[in-house]
């Protein structure tokens, strides 16, 4: 669940509330999902939250996706990246599939206009914990500076 403070459509300064909803049948169906379920915002996956590969989101889907956001009565939108991404791996074909993914991811999230990016930073998987913290970070960094325009902000969940 996301608590955030309200502004913009459904003003004040009272907690908002929100749920992880389906994308399933399209992205514009998660603000109509969200409503029914009385939802001041919402938090998705961009894609299979099990899988490395995706695309980033086409015009088409875009501009369906930006109406159905204009119609609904709440328009934040969190984005949970994938499970798969562990930035702190000591395994070299993890740690290049978890930094291209997150940079798809954020890339996604800026096109969607999403207000944040959800990531499980990774585990040290019983190796070097201190290293492991310093591997994630400089990932993070890395890919932090290659994404293009104004990335959302990235929110870290304990793990």
């Amino acid at each position: 669940m996301t608590k955030a403070s309200t502004t913009g459509r459904t003003g004040g300064d009272l907690p908002r509330f929100g749920l992880h909803v389906s994308t399933a049948g399209g992205l514009d169906r998660i603000f109509a999902r969200g409503e029914a379920l009385a939802c001041g915002t919402v938090q998705i996956f961009s894609h299979s939250s099990r899988s490395w590969e995706f695309s980033l989101p086409d015009e088409p889907l875009l501009e369906t996706y930006a109406g159905a956001r204009s119609r609904a009565s709440f328009s934040d939108v969190f984005i949970h990246a994938s499970y798969l991404i562990n930035m702190a791996s000591e395994d070299p074909d993890i740690a290049r599939k978890s930094v291209e993914t997150l940079e798809k991811e954020l890339s996604t999230a800026r096109l969607l206009g999403a207000k944040g990016l959800v990531l499980h930073p990774g585990s040290a998987r019983g190796g070097d914990r201190p290293k492991a913290v310093q591997r994630a970070a400089s990932r993070i960094r890395e890919v932090l500076d290659r994404v293009p325009g104004e990335a959302p902000p990235l929110l870290l969940e304990n793990t």
